[in-house]
């Protein structure tokens, strides 16, 4: 039976250590952590997109006070 050679099992190792890598950050990528609500740091709120805001300011009891920008 033949060894591997050294390259090979080096190139193994890194694709492995980069394919877990990268699985982790789509993990956080789809929670959307990493960042608190209030401080909007992406276009759109967080990683998702999802524009939710945790501020409580305006609500539908608060509407008919709004005014211009």
């Amino acid at each position: 039976m033949r060894r591997p050679h050294r390259g090979f099992v080096v190139a193994l190792v890194a694709g492995i250590v980069a394919l877990t890598g990268s699985l982790h950050g789509q993990e956080a990528q789809e929670q959307g952590s990493g960042y608190p609500a209030a401080d909007w740091p992406f276009a759109g709120g967080d990683w998702t997109g999802s524009r939710h805001s945790t501020l409580t300011d305006i609500s539908t009891e608060t509407i008919d006070r709004l005014g211009g920008a």
